[in-house]
């Protein structure tokens, strides 16, 4: 819920924008072009695939490993909105999550011993103020590469079934993320697109518990947590 609200007040920070655009748009109304080119306002919201970039400790179980493999990908999805305050320059908002879930059969002492099943969930959100640059070409075609630099943060949930027992992580850092779009207008007002993402952080310290008990731990340098990540997502774009 907390995800879809985000993506929908960043649907309506645009929308609520929308008034001012014919104002703003009046110094491109002599350049010709009417389809894509000269929108003031974009939105996009998009879902595809992503990848973390890090890697694993040689001490990990043959277990874990395959468990940390199947983790780095995962779902990703979210919203950004620019303000476009020249033909090629914007200041936006951008949010998106990564998803990521394994289960596993953790091995057993003996033979007699309850078989054992753990499900892990990782989470990672951004969110930041963006700078954007827009190089429009052919018409209907648009390059957007945004940088950005936000609130990065993660989560670590790991639940054992035929127990009441669980195993959170929480965290929080400064990320950096570059971003490059592509958009096709099908019509003035709407395009499709795709886009890469790379989102840069790394986790010094970690809220670490459960049950609602959380305390808060310093890692040592080699236990540092990366937070790197790539996606590579299409959607659809509204232009204003």
């Amino acid at each position: 819920m907390k995800r879809i609200s985000i993506i929908a007040l960043v649907a309506l920070l645009g929308l609520f924008a929308a008034g001012s655009r014919e104002a703003a748009a009046q110094s491109y109304s002599n350049l010709g072009n009417k389809t894509y080119d000269y929108s003031v306002f974009r939105i996009g919201i998009q879902g595809g695939w992503g990848y973390r970039v890090y890697s694993l400790s040689p001490d990990l179980p043959d277990y874990e490993v395959s468990n940390q493999n199947k983790l780095k990908s995962g779902i990703a999805f979210g919203a950004d909105a620019t303000w476009f305050f020249s033909k090629d320059m914007g200041l936006g908002l951008r949010y998106h999550t990564m998803f990521s879930s394994n289960t596993i059969t953790l091995p057993s002492s003996d033979a007699i011993s309850t078989i054992q099943r753990q499900k892990e969930d990782v989470e990672l959100t951004y969110l930041a103020p963006q700078l954007s640059t827009r190089y429009l070409f052919l018409d209907r075609h648009s390059v957007t590469i945004d940088i950005s630099v936000g609130y990065l943060t993660y989560r670590d949930y790991k639940d054992y079934f035929l127990r009441e027992s669980d195993y959170r992580v929480n965290g929080s850092t400064l990320g950096y993320a570059g971003n490059v779009g592509y958009d096709f207008a099908i019509s003035p007002r709407f395009a499709v697109g795709a886009s890469c993402n790379i989102v840069i952080g790394t986790l010094k310290k970690i809220k670490l518990g459960g049950h609602g008990k959380y305390d808060e731990v310093p890692l040592d340098k080699e236990d540092y947590i990366s937070l790197n990540h790539l996606t590579l997502t299409a959607g659809l774009r509204f232009t204003l």
